[in-house]
């Protein structure tokens, strides 16, 4: 057969698959505006932590639940994973840049793989693609905004004179999150303090001590001593833009995660010193001193992906976590569950589209360690972070294709937020949802790059 009858067939199989999918989705959507209509919609107010949805099928299906959703099926035994050694990770292992970076730190690698790119005119690799992804991480990397110490904006003092701030735990919970939504977080809840979810230790191997003797957050040469009095975190979350994710895995895509990164420090920063403005010790926190992925579940704001990552009912995956430890009385919010972790069962996506095959296809979970750098003992969906990271290396820094493939990620439309409702309360159509997913164009990652250029117009913040 020749090349043209070829591409002709395959041209007409793909409009064959994508029609009766089409025929499919607006069946199953059928369905789902039924099971709707018949009374799932009755809640206009949403459980979960943070900003109120307008969708009230979003809201019904998110309750809460007595256990953080990784205690309950099909996860389990999260109780017997120890606290994290950061040194162990994937983006600090001596024995992965042994094997596959020459003995040099992995972002040295990658820069390599930038240099040549540029080079060969790759699209989404431009200078001016890296200069956009660099900026993008200036407040993250460019600031204080994490210290453990006052910045001096708040007037400590003040609350020394006048006394610390005092209200009921339940309208602290209320003020928190309104000065986080100010502060540029997507959404806000708060947990209490799990020791298990913070750093044994950093990379260089000085331990985290949770103290009896400190009245205030210290670093020394010999550890960071954490006050045991400080037992709330308030977790906030920064949602990326899934429209520049499309552009996986250039580095024009890891802008979105630059620029949220820096979000990350603005609204943790900012957060902190209201606290200490208050008269209360707080630790502001980015992928440093604890865990985010089960934090951010305690705290009300998701399930536990297939991939790893936090899911979230409105923002799915594409979002990034920063925390606030403190001593200000909060009432915690509740774990929520919305179906996320029995739809990874059957979806898949993020396992199929990953090119470094590192996240598992297994339908259910194991206690099945992929690589030296995770963290064994509980059962659920390790990821090959080696593999991930080596893959990082050769695109050149990033990735983000798991993200974008995730169906979580998706317009705010009646028929999505159907589509998530029904899947929240029933598993029956969780296959089909899946496949229509890709057949009506979403969770794609294959735009040019030099259209973001190009274009008159601005990429939508959010779909």
């Amino acid at each position: 057969m020749d090349r043209e009858k070829e591409n002709t067939l395959d041209q007409k199989e793909e409009k064959r698959s994508v029609g009766i999918s089409r025929r499919n989705f607006f069946k199953a959507s059928g369905i789902a505006a039924g099971v709707a209509a018949l009374g799932l919609v009755t809640k206009s107010q949403p459980v979960y932590a943070g900003q109120e949805s307008e969708s009230a099928i979003v809201n019904f299906a998110v309750q809460e639940v007595d256990q953080s959703p990784y205690n309950l099926p099909p996860f389990a035994n999260a109780e017997n994973l120890k606290r994290y050694e950061l040194g162990k990770n994937a983006f600090y292992s001596k024995e992965l840049s042994m094997d596959k970076f020459g003995g040099n730190p992995w972002h040295i690698e990658a820069e390599k793989y930038i240099v040549k790119f540029i080079k060969e005119g790759v699209p989404g690799y431009s200078l001016m693609d890296n200069a956009f992804y660099d900026a993008a991480w200036a407040s993250y990397k460019g600031t204080p905004l994490f210290s453990w110490e006052p910045l001096g904006v708040s007037n400590i003092k003040r609350a020394e004179t006048v006394g610390k701030w005092e209200a009921t735990p339940e309208q602290n919970n209320r003020y928190i999150k309104k000065v986080a939504n100010e502060y540029g977080s997507g959404d806000t809840g708060v947990a209490v303090l799990n020791e298990q979810w913070f750093l044994s230790q950093d990379e260089k191997g000085k331990p985290y001590v949770f103290s009896t003797e400190h009245s205030k957050p210290t670093i020394t040469e010999e550890a960071y001593y954490i006050p045991k009095t400080m037992n709330r975190v308030i977790v906030m979350l920064a949602p990326m833009n899934p429209n520049m994710l499309k552009y996986a895995p250039t580095t024009l895509s890891e802008a979105t995660v630059g620029t949220e990164y820096s979000q990350m420090a603005e609204s943790a920063g900012k957060m902190a010193e209201f606290i200490r403005g208050l008269g209360y010790n707080a630790i502001p926190m980015g992928n440093d001193a604890s865990l985010s992925v089960p934090i951010a579940i305690d705290a009300g704001l998701g399930e536990l992906g297939r991939h790893g990552l936090l899911v979230h009912p409105e923002y799915g995956s594409s979002v990034r976590i920063s925390k606030v430890l403190t001593d200000l009385p909060i009432a915690p919010d509740k774990p929520i569950s919305f179906g996320a972790a029995e739809f990874c069962r059957t979806c898949m996506k993020c396992a199929e589209a990953c090119p470094s095959e590192s996240i598992s296809k297994d339908k259910d979970p194991s206690d099945k360690v992929a690589c030296a750098s995770n963290n064994p003992g509980m059962k659920k969906w390790y990821v090959n972070t080696w593999t991930c990271l080596n893959q990082w290396v050769e695109n050149g820094g990033g990735c983000n294709i798991c993200l974008s493939a995730c169906p979580y990620n998706k317009p705010k439309t009646w028929i999505h937020d159907v589509v998530k409702g029904v899947s929240a309360k029933t598993t029956v159509f969780n296959s089909t949802f899946a496949t229509l997913d890709d057949a009506l164009g979403y969770g794609t990652h294959d735009k040019n790059p030099k259209e973001f250029w190009d274009s008159d117009k601005n990429v939508p913040k959010w779909w």
